[in-house]
Protein backbone atom coordinates (compact mmCIF):
# COMPACT_ATOMS: atom_id res chain seq x y z
CA UNK A 1 0.00 0.00 0.00
CA UNK A 2 1.42 3.34 -1.04
CA UNK A 3 -0.57 5.43 1.43
CA UNK A 4 1.10 5.80 4.83
CA UNK A 5 -2.34 6.43 6.31
CA UNK A 6 -3.63 3.06 5.09
CA UNK A 7 -0.47 1.32 6.24
CA UNK A 8 -0.76 2.74 9.75
CA UNK A 9 -4.49 1.96 9.99
CA UNK A 10 -4.03 -1.59 8.63
CA UNK A 11 -1.15 -2.24 11.01
CA UNK A 12 -3.24 -0.98 13.91
CA UNK A 13 -6.29 -3.07 13.00
CA UNK A 14 -4.15 -6.17 12.51
CA UNK A 15 -2.43 -5.68 15.86
CA UNK A 16 -5.77 -5.01 17.61
CA UNK A 17 -7.48 -8.08 16.10
CA UNK A 18 -4.61 -10.35 17.10
CA UNK A 19 -4.64 -8.82 20.59
CA UNK A 20 -8.42 -9.26 20.91
CA UNK A 21 -8.31 -12.92 19.83
CA UNK A 22 -5.46 -13.56 22.26
CA UNK A 23 -7.35 -11.69 25.03
CA UNK A 24 -10.50 -13.70 24.30
CA UNK A 25 -8.85 -17.09 24.79
CA UNK A 26 -6.75 -15.97 27.75
CA UNK A 27 -9.79 -14.41 29.44
CA UNK A 28 -11.80 -17.56 28.85
CA UNK A 29 -9.10 -19.70 30.42
CA UNK A 30 -8.73 -17.36 33.40
CA UNK A 31 -12.49 -17.19 33.87
CA UNK A 32 -12.77 -20.94 33.77
CA UNK A 33 -10.03 -21.33 36.38
CA UNK A 34 -11.52 -18.66 38.61
CA UNK A 35 -15.07 -20.00 38.17
CA UNK A 36 -14.14 -23.52 39.31
CA UNK A 37 -13.76 -22.40 42.91
CA UNK A 38 -17.19 -20.78 42.97
CA UNK A 39 -18.75 -23.70 41.09
CA UNK A 40 -17.32 -26.09 43.66
CA UNK A 41 -19.00 -24.13 46.48
CA UNK A 42 -22.32 -24.07 44.62
CA UNK A 43 -22.12 -27.80 43.92
CA UNK A 44 -21.53 -28.54 47.59
CA UNK A 45 -24.46 -26.37 48.63
CA UNK A 46 -26.74 -28.01 46.05
CA UNK A 47 -25.61 -31.52 46.96
CA UNK A 48 -26.08 -30.89 50.70
CA UNK A 49 -29.56 -29.54 50.03
CA UNK A 50 -30.54 -32.70 48.11
CA UNK A 51 -29.01 -34.95 50.78
CA UNK A 52 -30.81 -33.18 53.64
CA UNK A 53 -34.12 -33.30 51.81
CA UNK A 54 -33.77 -36.98 51.03
CA UNK A 55 -32.65 -37.82 54.53
CA UNK A 56 -35.56 -35.85 55.98
CA UNK A 57 -38.13 -37.34 53.61
CA UNK A 58 -36.82 -40.75 52.50
CA UNK A 59 -40.27 -41.85 51.39
CA UNK A 60 -40.47 -39.14 48.70
CA UNK A 61 -39.57 -40.08 45.16
CA UNK A 62 -35.86 -39.28 44.92
CA UNK A 63 -36.20 -38.70 41.17
CA UNK A 64 -38.23 -35.60 41.99
CA UNK A 65 -35.34 -34.06 43.91
CA UNK A 66 -32.87 -34.87 41.18
CA UNK A 67 -35.01 -33.53 38.35
CA UNK A 68 -35.70 -30.28 40.22
CA UNK A 69 -31.98 -29.58 40.00
CA UNK A 70 -32.40 -29.09 36.24
CA UNK A 71 -34.33 -25.91 36.95
CA UNK A 72 -31.33 -24.63 38.93
CA UNK A 73 -28.91 -25.43 36.04
CA UNK A 74 -27.47 -28.48 37.82
CA UNK A 75 -27.37 -32.10 36.64
CA UNK A 76 -27.13 -35.05 39.00
CA UNK A 77 -27.00 -38.86 39.31
CA UNK A 78 -27.75 -40.88 42.40
CA UNK A 79 -26.35 -44.37 43.01
CA UNK A 80 -27.54 -46.82 45.68
CA UNK A 81 -25.05 -49.55 46.28
CA UNK A 82 -24.19 -50.61 42.71
CA UNK A 83 -27.34 -49.40 41.05
CA UNK A 84 -28.20 -45.99 39.53
CA UNK A 85 -31.57 -45.06 40.93
CA UNK A 86 -32.06 -41.49 39.62
CA UNK A 87 -30.60 -38.94 37.16
CA UNK A 88 -31.38 -35.58 35.57
CA UNK A 89 -33.23 -35.54 32.29
CA UNK A 90 -30.34 -34.17 30.22
CA UNK A 91 -27.55 -36.03 31.96
CA UNK A 92 -25.48 -38.26 29.67
CA UNK A 93 -22.48 -39.08 31.81
CA UNK A 94 -20.26 -42.07 31.65
CA UNK A 95 -19.00 -42.67 35.17
CA UNK A 96 -16.78 -45.65 35.67
CA UNK A 97 -17.67 -48.31 38.20
CA UNK A 98 -14.39 -47.70 40.00
CA UNK A 99 -15.34 -44.06 40.66
CA UNK A 100 -18.84 -45.06 41.82
CA UNK A 101 -17.44 -47.71 44.20
CA UNK A 102 -14.91 -45.22 45.58
CA UNK A 103 -17.63 -42.70 46.45
CA UNK A 104 -19.89 -45.41 47.89
CA UNK A 105 -17.04 -46.38 50.21
CA UNK A 106 -17.04 -42.82 51.59
CA UNK A 107 -14.47 -41.03 49.40
CA UNK A 108 -15.25 -37.66 47.90
CA UNK A 109 -14.69 -37.19 44.19
CA UNK A 110 -14.18 -33.74 42.74
CA UNK A 111 -12.33 -31.54 40.31
CA UNK A 112 -12.17 -33.94 37.39
CA UNK A 113 -13.74 -33.80 33.97
CA UNK A 114 -15.94 -36.65 32.88
CA UNK A 115 -17.53 -36.30 29.47
CA UNK A 116 -16.48 -32.60 29.48
CA UNK A 117 -18.30 -31.99 32.77
CA UNK A 118 -16.99 -30.82 36.14
CA UNK A 119 -18.42 -33.32 38.65
CA UNK A 120 -18.56 -33.49 42.40
CA UNK A 121 -19.14 -36.93 43.89
CA UNK A 122 -20.46 -36.92 47.50
CA UNK A 123 -21.17 -40.00 49.66
CA UNK A 124 -24.02 -40.12 52.22
CA UNK A 125 -26.25 -42.62 54.07
CA UNK A 126 -29.98 -42.79 54.69
CA UNK A 127 -31.55 -45.52 56.84
CA UNK A 128 -28.32 -47.44 56.78
CA UNK A 129 -28.12 -47.48 53.00
CA UNK A 130 -25.06 -46.04 51.28
CA UNK A 131 -25.56 -43.59 48.44
CA UNK A 132 -23.29 -41.75 45.96
CA UNK A 133 -24.53 -38.42 44.62
CA UNK A 134 -22.79 -37.04 41.52
CA UNK A 135 -23.66 -33.44 40.71
CA UNK A 136 -22.43 -31.09 38.00
CA UNK A 137 -23.28 -27.54 36.86
CA UNK A 138 -24.61 -26.78 33.41
CA UNK A 139 -21.21 -25.50 32.40
CA UNK A 140 -22.27 -24.50 28.90
CA UNK A 141 -24.66 -21.87 30.26
CA UNK A 142 -21.88 -20.26 32.30
CA UNK A 143 -19.38 -20.22 29.42
CA UNK A 144 -21.89 -19.23 26.76
CA UNK A 145 -23.02 -16.23 28.79
CA UNK A 146 -19.43 -15.28 29.55
CA UNK A 147 -18.32 -15.61 25.93
CA UNK A 148 -21.21 -13.47 24.75
CA UNK A 149 -20.47 -10.71 27.25
CA UNK A 150 -16.76 -10.86 26.52
CA UNK A 151 -17.39 -10.73 22.78
CA UNK A 152 -19.60 -7.63 23.18
CA UNK A 153 -16.99 -5.87 25.33
CA UNK A 154 -14.12 -6.66 22.96
CA UNK A 155 -16.19 -5.66 19.94
CA UNK A 156 -17.01 -2.30 21.52
CA UNK A 157 -13.33 -1.79 22.32
CA UNK A 158 -12.48 -2.51 18.68
CA UNK A 159 -15.13 -0.13 17.30
CA UNK A 160 -14.44 2.77 19.68
CA UNK A 161 -10.67 2.30 19.46
CA UNK A 162 -10.75 2.19 15.65
CA UNK A 163 -12.82 5.38 15.41
CA UNK A 164 -10.49 7.21 17.79
CA UNK A 165 -7.46 5.84 15.97
CA UNK A 166 -8.78 6.97 12.58
CA UNK A 167 -9.22 10.49 13.97
CA UNK A 168 -5.82 10.66 15.67
CA UNK A 169 -4.08 9.13 12.65
CA UNK A 170 -5.48 11.86 10.43
CA UNK A 171 -4.01 14.34 12.90
CA UNK A 172 -0.63 12.63 12.59
CA UNK A 173 -0.70 12.16 8.82
CA UNK A 174 -1.90 15.69 7.96
CA UNK A 175 1.47 17.45 8.63
CA UNK A 176 3.28 14.71 6.69
CA UNK A 177 0.98 15.32 3.73
CA UNK A 178 1.65 19.06 4.03
CA UNK A 179 5.40 18.38 4.09
CA UNK A 180 5.09 16.17 1.01
CA UNK A 181 3.22 18.89 -0.88
CA UNK A 182 5.75 21.52 0.22
CA UNK A 183 8.65 19.30 -0.83
CA UNK A 184 7.19 19.02 -4.34
CA UNK A 185 6.93 22.83 -4.53
CA UNK A 186 10.50 23.10 -3.29
CA UNK A 187 11.65 20.70 -6.01
CA UNK A 188 10.01 22.99 -8.60
CA UNK A 189 12.05 25.93 -7.32
CA UNK A 190 9.40 27.60 -5.15
CA UNK A 191 11.31 28.61 -2.01
CA UNK A 192 8.59 30.91 -0.64
CA UNK A 193 7.21 28.17 1.58
CA UNK A 194 6.28 28.53 5.23
CA UNK A 195 4.53 25.68 7.01
CA UNK A 196 2.73 26.66 10.18
CA UNK A 197 2.77 24.29 13.15
CA UNK A 198 1.97 24.38 16.84
CA UNK A 199 3.22 20.88 17.54
CA UNK A 200 5.99 20.25 20.06
CA UNK A 201 6.80 16.67 18.97
CA UNK A 202 9.09 15.18 16.33
CA UNK A 203 6.75 16.25 13.50
CA UNK A 204 6.86 19.80 14.83
CA UNK A 205 10.67 19.69 14.87
CA UNK A 206 10.64 18.30 11.33
CA UNK A 207 8.37 21.12 10.14
CA UNK A 208 10.59 23.77 11.75
CA UNK A 209 13.68 22.17 10.18
CA UNK A 210 11.93 22.09 6.79
CA UNK A 211 11.07 25.80 7.04
CA UNK A 212 14.68 26.57 7.91
CA UNK A 213 15.92 24.46 5.01
CA UNK A 214 13.53 26.18 2.57
CA UNK A 215 14.63 29.59 3.81
CA UNK A 216 18.32 28.73 3.49
CA UNK A 217 17.80 27.20 0.05
CA UNK A 218 15.99 30.38 -0.99
CA UNK A 219 18.91 32.46 0.24
CA UNK A 220 21.34 30.13 -1.53
CA UNK A 221 19.34 30.40 -4.76
CA UNK A 222 19.31 34.19 -4.43
CA UNK A 223 23.08 34.18 -3.90
CA UNK A 224 23.51 31.91 -6.91
CA UNK A 225 21.46 34.21 -9.11
CA UNK A 226 23.32 37.21 -7.75
CA UNK A 227 26.63 35.45 -8.31
CA UNK A 228 25.74 34.66 -11.93
CA UNK A 229 24.60 38.25 -12.48
CA UNK A 230 27.81 39.62 -10.94
CA UNK A 231 30.01 37.30 -13.00
CA UNK A 232 28.13 38.24 -16.15
CA UNK A 233 28.51 41.93 -15.34
CA UNK A 234 32.20 41.62 -14.49
CA UNK A 235 32.89 39.76 -17.72
CA UNK A 236 30.62 41.88 -19.90
CA UNK A 237 32.22 45.18 -18.92
CA UNK A 238 35.78 44.44 -20.15
CA UNK A 239 34.46 42.49 -23.14
CA UNK A 240 32.38 45.47 -24.23
CA UNK A 241 35.38 47.75 -23.79
CA UNK A 242 37.67 45.43 -25.75
CA UNK A 243 35.08 44.95 -28.49
CA UNK A 244 34.46 48.69 -28.84
CA UNK A 245 38.11 49.66 -29.04
CA UNK A 246 38.89 46.78 -31.40
CA UNK A 247 36.13 47.89 -33.76
CA UNK A 248 37.42 51.46 -33.61
CA UNK A 249 40.93 50.32 -34.50
CA UNK A 250 39.68 48.03 -37.24
CA UNK A 251 37.52 50.70 -38.88
CA UNK A 252 40.31 53.28 -38.85
CA UNK A 253 38.45 55.73 -36.64
CA UNK A 254 41.54 55.93 -34.43
CA UNK A 255 44.41 56.71 -36.76
CA UNK A 256 46.79 58.65 -34.53
CA UNK A 257 49.67 56.34 -33.46
CA UNK A 258 49.78 57.75 -29.93
CA UNK A 259 46.02 57.27 -29.51
CA UNK A 260 46.30 53.78 -30.95
CA UNK A 261 48.98 52.89 -28.36
CA UNK A 262 46.74 54.25 -25.59
CA UNK A 263 43.81 52.18 -26.83
CA UNK A 264 45.96 49.07 -27.10
CA UNK A 265 47.10 49.62 -23.51
CA UNK A 266 43.47 49.74 -22.41
CA UNK A 267 42.73 46.53 -24.32
CA UNK A 268 45.73 44.87 -22.67
CA UNK A 269 44.60 46.05 -19.22
CA UNK A 270 41.05 44.77 -19.76
CA UNK A 271 42.44 41.45 -20.98
CA UNK A 272 44.52 41.12 -17.82
CA UNK A 273 41.44 41.98 -15.79
CA UNK A 274 39.49 39.18 -17.52
CA UNK A 275 42.37 36.78 -16.96
CA UNK A 276 42.55 37.63 -13.25
CA UNK A 277 38.78 37.31 -12.92
CA UNK A 278 38.74 33.84 -14.49
CA UNK A 279 41.70 32.80 -12.34
CA UNK A 280 39.96 34.01 -9.15
CA UNK A 281 36.72 32.26 -10.13
CA UNK A 282 38.58 29.02 -10.77
CA UNK A 283 40.42 29.31 -7.48
CA UNK A 284 37.18 30.02 -5.60
CA UNK A 285 35.54 27.01 -7.27
CA UNK A 286 38.36 24.73 -6.08
CA UNK A 287 37.89 26.02 -2.52
CA UNK A 288 34.11 25.52 -2.65
CA UNK A 289 34.25 21.75 -3.14
CA UNK A 290 33.57 19.48 -0.15
CA UNK A 291 37.21 18.44 0.17
CA UNK A 292 39.52 21.05 -1.39
CA UNK A 293 43.18 20.16 -1.83
CA UNK A 294 45.02 20.80 1.42
CA UNK A 295 48.73 20.13 1.85
CA UNK A 296 49.83 21.27 5.32
CA UNK A 297 53.36 21.19 6.68
CA UNK A 298 55.33 22.79 9.50
CA UNK A 299 57.01 26.09 8.60
CA UNK A 300 57.76 29.59 9.99
CA UNK A 301 54.91 31.94 9.14
CA UNK A 302 56.98 34.99 10.11
CA UNK A 303 59.57 34.12 7.45
CA UNK A 304 56.78 33.70 4.92
CA UNK A 305 55.44 37.19 5.74
CA UNK A 306 58.93 38.69 5.30
CA UNK A 307 59.24 37.07 1.86
CA UNK A 308 55.85 38.47 0.80
CA UNK A 309 56.86 41.95 2.02
CA UNK A 310 60.08 41.76 -0.01
CA UNK A 311 58.21 40.51 -3.08
CA UNK A 312 55.78 43.44 -2.86
CA UNK A 313 58.51 46.00 -2.16
CA UNK A 314 58.31 47.62 -5.63
CA UNK A 315 54.65 48.50 -4.98
CA UNK A 316 55.03 50.10 -1.54
CA UNK A 317 58.36 51.72 -2.45
CA UNK A 318 56.76 53.31 -5.51
CA UNK A 319 54.19 54.99 -3.23
CA UNK A 320 56.93 55.88 -0.71
CA UNK A 321 55.07 54.02 2.02
CA UNK A 322 56.55 52.81 5.30
CA UNK A 323 56.04 49.10 5.94
CA UNK A 324 56.98 47.86 9.43
CA UNK A 325 57.07 44.24 10.62
CA UNK A 326 57.01 43.19 14.27
CA UNK A 327 57.15 39.60 15.41
CA UNK A 328 59.30 36.64 16.31
CA UNK A 329 59.60 33.11 15.00
CA UNK A 330 56.15 31.48 14.81
CA UNK A 331 55.91 27.83 13.78
CA UNK A 332 52.62 26.70 12.18
CA UNK A 333 51.20 23.55 10.60
CA UNK A 334 49.39 24.85 7.49
CA UNK A 335 49.26 24.93 3.69
CA UNK A 336 51.99 27.47 2.98
CA UNK A 337 50.93 28.09 -0.63
CA UNK A 338 47.36 28.96 0.33
CA UNK A 339 48.31 31.09 3.32
CA UNK A 340 50.81 32.99 1.16
CA UNK A 341 47.90 34.05 -1.04
CA UNK A 342 46.11 35.35 2.09
CA UNK A 343 49.09 37.57 2.99
CA UNK A 344 49.51 38.74 -0.62
CA UNK A 345 45.81 39.70 -0.86
CA UNK A 346 45.73 41.56 2.47
CA UNK A 347 49.07 43.37 2.08
CA UNK A 348 48.32 44.27 -1.56
CA UNK A 349 44.99 45.80 -0.48
CA UNK A 350 46.75 47.72 2.29
CA UNK A 351 49.24 49.12 -0.23
CA UNK A 352 46.55 49.89 -2.79
CA UNK A 353 44.21 51.78 -0.46
CA UNK A 354 46.88 53.59 1.58
CA UNK A 355 47.88 56.98 0.16
CA UNK A 356 51.45 57.92 -0.74
CA UNK A 357 53.81 58.15 2.24
CA UNK A 358 51.31 56.19 4.34
CA UNK A 359 52.12 53.54 6.91
CA UNK A 360 51.50 49.79 7.01
CA UNK A 361 52.22 47.74 10.09
CA UNK A 362 52.30 43.90 10.23
CA UNK A 363 52.40 42.17 13.64
CA UNK A 364 52.73 38.48 14.54
CA UNK A 365 51.56 37.42 18.01
CA UNK A 366 51.85 33.91 19.38
CA UNK A 367 50.19 32.04 22.26
CA UNK A 368 50.56 28.45 23.39
CA UNK A 369 48.20 27.11 20.72
CA UNK A 370 47.36 29.95 18.31
CA UNK A 371 48.98 32.56 16.08
CA UNK A 372 47.51 35.98 15.37
CA UNK A 373 48.56 38.13 12.41
CA UNK A 374 47.46 41.80 12.31
CA UNK A 375 47.81 43.89 9.13
CA UNK A 376 47.05 47.57 9.75
CA UNK A 377 47.25 50.55 7.44
CA UNK A 378 46.66 54.30 7.55
CA UNK A 379 44.59 54.22 4.39
CA UNK A 380 41.22 55.60 3.34
CA UNK A 381 39.31 53.28 5.67
CA UNK A 382 35.89 51.68 5.31
CA UNK A 383 32.53 52.95 6.50
CA UNK A 384 30.94 50.82 9.22
CA UNK A 385 27.89 49.98 7.08
CA UNK A 386 30.12 48.13 4.60
CA UNK A 387 32.00 45.96 7.13
CA UNK A 388 29.41 43.10 7.45
CA UNK A 389 29.49 42.56 3.67
CA UNK A 390 33.20 42.98 3.05
CA UNK A 391 33.84 39.24 2.54
CA UNK A 392 30.84 38.69 0.23
CA UNK A 393 31.67 37.71 -3.32
CA UNK A 394 31.76 40.61 -5.79
CA UNK A 395 30.99 43.11 -3.04
CA UNK A 396 32.53 46.45 -3.95
CA UNK A 397 32.68 49.84 -2.27
CA UNK A 398 32.28 52.52 -4.91
CA UNK A 399 34.99 54.89 -3.69
CA UNK A 400 37.49 52.01 -3.65
CA UNK A 401 37.31 51.66 -7.41
CA UNK A 402 38.02 55.15 -8.63
CA UNK A 403 41.26 56.33 -10.11
CA UNK A 404 42.10 52.95 -11.59
CA UNK A 405 41.65 51.01 -8.36
CA UNK A 406 39.68 48.23 -10.02
CA UNK A 407 39.16 44.68 -8.82
CA UNK A 408 36.93 41.65 -9.13
CA UNK A 409 35.54 41.73 -5.61
CA UNK A 410 36.69 38.13 -5.02
CA UNK A 411 40.00 38.67 -3.21
CA UNK A 412 38.62 38.91 0.31
CA UNK A 413 36.13 36.09 -0.33
CA UNK A 414 39.05 33.85 -1.32
CA UNK A 415 41.02 35.03 1.71
CA UNK A 416 38.21 34.19 4.11
CA UNK A 417 37.70 30.78 2.49
CA UNK A 418 41.37 29.88 2.93
CA UNK A 419 41.40 31.03 6.57
CA UNK A 420 38.29 28.95 7.33
CA UNK A 421 39.89 25.99 5.58
CA UNK A 422 42.63 26.24 8.21
CA UNK A 423 39.94 26.36 10.96
CA UNK A 424 40.85 29.96 11.73
CA UNK A 425 39.00 33.27 11.72
CA UNK A 426 39.44 36.68 10.09
CA UNK A 427 38.06 39.98 11.36
CA UNK A 428 38.21 43.53 10.11
CA UNK A 429 38.16 46.82 12.02
CA UNK A 430 38.06 50.10 10.16
CA UNK A 431 36.95 53.73 10.24
CA UNK A 432 36.64 55.98 7.25
CA UNK A 433 39.77 58.10 6.68
CA UNK A 434 41.49 56.47 9.71
CA UNK A 435 42.73 53.17 8.27
CA UNK A 436 41.88 49.49 8.38
CA UNK A 437 43.10 46.51 10.40
CA UNK A 438 42.65 42.86 9.40
CA UNK A 439 43.19 40.27 12.14
CA UNK A 440 43.81 36.64 11.12
CA UNK A 441 43.68 34.10 13.97
CA UNK A 442 44.95 30.57 13.23
CA UNK A 443 45.60 27.43 15.28
CA UNK A 444 49.19 26.28 15.29
CA UNK A 445 47.99 22.85 14.24
CA UNK A 446 44.72 20.95 13.77
CA UNK A 447 45.14 19.37 17.21
CA UNK A 448 45.07 22.81 18.82
CA UNK A 449 41.77 23.87 17.23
Amino acid sequence: MKSLYLQVVSSFLGAVLISLVFAFFVSSALFETHALNRVDEQLREASQTVIHLYQAHPNENVQTYIRNLDDLNFHAMLYQENEKIAQSNSTEWRISDAVVQSVLRGDEYKGEYISNQYILGVPFQAKGVRYALFISPDYRIYMKDFHMRLFVVLFMILVVGSILFFITTRYLIKPIQALTSATKKLARGDFRILLETNRRDELGDLTVSFNRMARELGQLDHLRQQFVANVSHEIQSPLTSIHGFTQALKSGIISDPAEQRRVLSIIESESKRLSKLSKDLLHLATLDVDKPSFCPSWYDVDEQLRRVIVALEPQWQQKKQTLAFTGRSAHIFADSEKLEQVWVNLITNAIKYTPDAGQIHITVKESSSRIQICISDSGIGIEEKHLPFLFDRFYKIDHFYVKGRDGSGLGLAITQKIVHLHKGSIEVMSKKDEGTTFVVDLPKSERDD
